[in-house]
């Protein structure tokens, strides 16, 4: 058994009895999308520290007028192919950039997809890292892979310049700017050779050995801007070898025959707060199952029933995590929270221990429909892996049990106000946040799926219209209570949800929630209305927004922007235009 002992830095943000199990995500593999995934804890006292690199930003990137289309030129990456595909567990020693700490040389692992199309091609996503998609192109035959460079990994650019990133095969130099410089053309291939049992390689310095007193790598497949032999253009971004394995965990799949029902869990939290979510029950002869545990990992785990009791196995697979780039598993393991005394400094603070075990016992009363852990101090987690302590959410304490649907039957719980920020003239906007429970006033949960508001203004409802807010697919009064639109005017965060406005001439906001149980009966809270100092605000300046419309990087419109950067045009009343900048995640 593994034990990991963790510190309690700071007592989280206390969560209502209805919040969802806390998604502890400071513990995740791939804390920030430009930092390379899976960093094996343990390695980081060997971080090799690079001594230069350029640095990639992307923030300033915006959108120009005319753009090139992908006849005129090959400075578009290939982000989508088709084929079979299968996964790969890649080990590597490779550079990442840290932003404001540097570029970095360190072993870690990461999933990678490869996929086989027609006449032996083959497709591998993300072949170097660097948090945006791109697929490189290559050619199988006779046990090897052949990738010709270089190929073109990230295309952007802004009003004044273009920024094209390929990857390319580069060398270190002791005198270079950015200590490696380009390849000849002639030599600017890859070649990945391919086992009989599947295994797939490249080392470009089999020499080289893996210390901090060792010197760079000889050679690196990176990532440069000039493409220009002898050039040094390099961003920080690269991999010395690979080592991929096939990965060959299945995600347990749910008989047709099962019997589903919606039950409520109850757990604690890392802090002693309690969390109440609902989550996936199936039952098949002696088997159960548990799915919808987060949106992080939306596999089944299953468990089998004797005796009373209800044993689940750790270690099952749930599913691969794009946003983090890990894979995800249900762990079990012993919880203990520790008071530190520290009578040199007075000071007192919190850990805990986490110990690794084979699996968790729930005692199960099939009449009751109830699985209740049989230890106060057992818990589970998602976890990005089986070895490491790399938690997404952490359960405490488990208790899960049938609700019955008529407890529902009551008004939810009223909208608090959270935070108000008043029309900007800078951003042509202002943004209101509220808390809405998903309770009702019995403190019974209610399932969000069957919740709706009304934002509420000068006592009138407000109407999403198209018009202004793009990614809304048709005028809007009844919100649903997870809708979020991916340009971020409405955002749904739990219980906590977030309008941006684009008018001033308000005098009062309010909100009012819904439920809607299944005979359609609708449950309503009371409205709860704010109204905001010092008058109205209006401005003298404001000129009403009548369309709205979004950008990519390459000028195109969208009409439903996904994750990226876009810019926001917005069109005024007397004819201007007002753009903005967003970053979508």
């Amino acid at each position: 058994m593994k034990n990991f002992t963790l510190l309690l830095v700071a007592v989280m943000t206390a969560l209502s009895v209805s919040a969802f199990p806390v998604q502890e995500k400071a513990v995740k593999t791939n804390p920030h999308k430009m930092v390379k995934p899976g960093l094996r804890q343990g390695d980081n006292t060997k971080l090799k520290s690079v001594k230069a690199a350029r640095t990639l930003d992307l923030s300033r990137y915006t959108v120009k007028t005319n753009v090139p289309t992908r006849a005129e030129g090959n400075n578009f990456p290939i982000t989508e192919v088709e084929g079979t595909v299968n996964n790969f567990m890649v080990d590597i020693l490779g550079y990442f950039q840290s932003w404001g700490s540097g570029v970095f040389l360190t072993q870690y692992n990461d999933m990678k997809q490869v996929v086989w199309g027609d006449n032996g091609e083959v497709y591998i996503k993300n072949l170097v890292a660097i948090g945006e998609t791109y697929y490189v192109k290559g050619h199988y035959a006779d046990g090897k892979i052949t990738i010709d460079l270089p190929q073109v990994a990230l295309y952007m650019f802004d009003e004044d310049e273009e920024l094209v990133l390929s990857l390319n095969i580069q060398k270190y130099d002791e005198n270079a700017e950015y200590t490696y410089v380009n390849l000849p053309d002639d030599k600017q291939q890859l070649v990945i050779d391919v086992a009989e049992d599947g295994t797939m390689s490249f080392n470009l310095n089999p020499e080289y050995v893996y210390d901090e007193t060792e010197g760079y790598p000889e050679y690196v497949l990176g990532i440069a801007g000039d493409l220009t032999p002898g050039a040094s253009d390099w961003y920080g971004y690269g991999d010395c070898s690979q080592q991929y394995s096939a990965f060959t965990a299945t995600e347990v799949t749910v008989p047709e025959d099962a019997v589903r029902e919606r039950w409520v869990l109850k757990c604690t939290n890392t802090d002693d707060t309690e969390a109440m979510a609902f989550v996936d029950v199936a039952l098949s002869g002696n088997d159960i199952y548990l799915g919808g545990l987060s949106a992080d990992a939306p596999g089944w785990v299953k468990g089998s029933i004797a005796d009373g009791k209800a044993y689940f196995e750790s270690g099952q697979y749930m599913g691969f995590n794009d946003e983090y780039a890990t894979t995800l598993y249900f762990v079990t393991a012993n919880f203990e929270k520790v008071l530190v005394e520290d009578e040199e400094w007075g000071d007192s603070w919190w850990d805990f221990n986490i110990e690794f075990n084979d699996g968790l016992s729930f005692t199960y009363d099939a009449a009751a429909k109830t699985l209740t852990a049989e230890a106060p101090t057992s818990c589970f987690m998602l976890n990005g892996s089986l070895d490491e302590l790399n938690y997404f959410a952490i359960y405490i304490n488990p208790e899960i049990k049938w609700q019955d649907p008529a407890l529902c039957n009551a008004a939810p719980k009223d909208p608090e106000l959270e935070y108000y920020e008043p029309w900007d003239p800078e951003n042509y906007s202002g943004s209101i946040m509220w808390t809405i429970p998903n309770t009702n006033v019995n403190d019974v949960l209610l399932d969000t799926k069957k919740m709706y508001y009304h934002f509420i203004v000068d006592g009138e409802v407000y109407g999403l219209d198209p018009e202004e807010y793009v990614s809304v697919p048709e005028y809007m009064e009844d919100i649903p209570y997870e809708f979020s639109t991916p340009d971020w005017d409405i955002m749904a965060m739990g219980l906590t949800h977030q309008i941006y406005f684009y008018f001033v001439d308000a005098t009062s906001f309010g909100l009012q929630s819904f439920f809607v149980n299944d005979e359609g009966e609708t449950f309503a809270s009371n409205i709860v209305t704010y109204v905001p100092e010092g008058g109205d605000g209006i401005a003298s300046s404001y000129v009403k927004v009548v369309q709205t419309k979004y950008f990519d990087i390459t000028g195109r419109e969208v009409t439903n922007p996904q994750h990226g950067i876009y810019i926001k045009s917005m069109r005024l009343a007397d004819g201007t235009t007002r753009t903005i900048k967003v970053n979508q995640k």
